[in-house]
């Protein structure tokens, strides 16, 4: 009965729908325009969310009470993992040993960035005169009266910071601020697929 109970579809009512499209189109927004700000809103958010389940949990009941302990659960275990993964809790002469590089979602957030990053060309370099490089009064040539000093033109004009170090390319979004986002709402998202499978569990058994 309960495996027959599980297997029933779910609804979901308009309000729910539009309410999962915007949630997409924030999180979307928020890694293509990922920055210091952005983060801080997501994780903000998050946290705040987190916050209310553990509220939930001791003090709600049915279907909300369900719904918390599974988003709580599912988000905290994808934060705590990862954090584990890249703090090095196990250490690195333990069996148990665990990297970044061994999480699925790390590869995928990896595979995104691939993918919406954008190319941002360096400013040009501003070029100003060297010391020395002056022209001396009307002479061209060093020894000729008011003329500059040996290597008086002294290539003439520097480039600021020298053409010999120009910097590489840089891209947006900020890979940094990308990775901190995508990790904090795949937390959310786990988080959520969490909540909905208990509530389904829950209803499931009070059906059964």
């Amino acid at each position: 009965m309960l495996k027959h109970n599980l297997r029933a579809p779910m609804h979901f009512s308009l309000k729910w729908l539009m309410i999962a499209v915007a949630i997409a189109a924030v999180s979307f927004a928020a890694l293509v325009n990922a920055s210091g700000a952005w983060a801080m809103a997501v994780i903000t958010a998050i946290a705040a969310l987190l916050l209310a389940a553990a509220l939930v949990v001791p003090v709600g009941s049915g279907r909300s009470q369900a719904f918390a302990k599974g988003f709580l659960i599912g988000a905290l275990f994808y934060i705590m993992l990862r954090m584990a993964a890249v703090n090095d809790w196990f250490g690195p002469g333990n069996a148990d040993y665990l990297t970044t590089s061994d999480i699925l979602t790390e590869r995928i957030v990896g595979w995104l960035y691939d993918r919406v990053k954008r190319e941002t060309p360096p400013a040009p370099p501003t070029p100003t005169m060297a010391p020395g490089g002056s022209m001396g009064g009307a002479g061209m040539m060093s020894g000729m009266p008011g003329g500059a000093p040996a290597g008086g033109m002294g290539m003439g004009m520097a480039m600021s910071g020298g053409m010999m170090g120009l910097a590489g390319p840089t891209f947006t979004p900020d890979s940094y601020h990308f990775h901190k986002i995508a990790h904090w709402l795949i937390a959310f998202y786990i988080g959520l697929a969490s909540g909905l499978f208990t509530t389904r569990l829950r209803s499931a058994r009070s059906v059964a």
